[in-house]
């Protein structure tokens, strides 16, 4: 998960940045990927004198399409209603228009995955890792690429993935036997574990934020006292449950001082 959000940060997209890995059945990185702007010739545009990604060209395809589709609604009621109305209906219309169809940028997932048949390696059996829930788009090629897995750290409500792929894919599943045989399904597991973020401060001997960690001396390796033993990088002197107390606490005084009534 860590090597799928270093490839995110390559991302130049005007929205978010996603990253993807993905690992063979005995665990080997086989291939990384981000989404972006794909170029002739394969892969990806880069940092140049060709580069023509969304952010060179200043402009969001998909935002463009949405806005001309919105338009085209308003223009075929227009005659009907005031200006006023008409301006509620465009921001109405943009707030419901949640698709992604028109983005010029390659999804990390299946940059990733073209990034396999490019290198000539088989993705069957796989495990992929991906830093944003894969939309549905992603989902019918991941399935048709034989993926055995797909984990993922942020959640993406545009998604209509569980609802188009119910026969093939399940989301956040109990236990994977009930779903082997000839009703398998995909699935969609929720990241558990080191965050990327955390990744270089916890294994770094001294590359980051954590204490630098010393393992061997005179040749030797040194043996750890977990008696004496102290946290790998600067912990906060109050947990974020604390906080969360005492902002609440904070709240309810302004809220109580503005003649409001508490609530539960």
């Amino acid at each position: 998960m860590f090597l799928a959000y270093a490839s995110s940060l390559r991302s130049g997209q005007l929205g978010r940045q996603v990253g993807a890995a993905i690992t063979s059945k005995s665990g080997d990185v086989i291939a990384v990927g981000c989404n972006d702007v794909p170029k002739p010739g394969g892969g990806l545009y880069w940092p140049g004198p060709e580069d023509r990604r969304d952010h060179i060209l200043e402009i969001d395809s998909n935002d463009e399409q949405i806005e001309k589709i919105v338009s085209s609604l308003v223009e075929s009621i227009g005659d009907h209603v005031d200006q006023t109305r008409i301006e509620q209906l465009r921001k109405e219309f943009r707030a419901r228009l949640e698709i992604t169809e028109y983005g010029r940028a390659v999804h990390a997932e299946m940059d990733v995955l073209l990034t396999c048949a490019r290198s000539g390696v088989s993705p069957v059996g796989g495990i992929l890792y991906v830093t944003t829930f894969p939309c549905h788009n992603c989902t019918r090629h991941i399935l048709a690429a034989g993926i055995q897995r797909v984990y993922y750290i942020e959640p993406y409500p545009k998604s209509r993935a569980a609802e188009l792929h119910e026969d093939a894919i399940v989301v956040e599943e109990k236990s994977l036997r009930q779903h082997r045989g000839p009703r398998w399904k995909l699935p969609y597991t929720h990241f558990v574990g080191i965050g990327p973020r955390r990744y270089f401060d916890l294994f770094s001997l001294n590359l980051s934020s954590g204490f630098e960690l010393q393992r061997k001396a005179g040749g030797r390796t040194l043996s750890l006292d977990d008696s004496k033993s102290w946290p790998r990088v600067p912990m906060s002197p109050i947990s974020y449950l604390q906080r969360e107390r005492e902002l609440i606490a904070e709240f309810s005084a302004i809220f109580h001082s503005a003649g409001g009534q508490q609530t539960d």
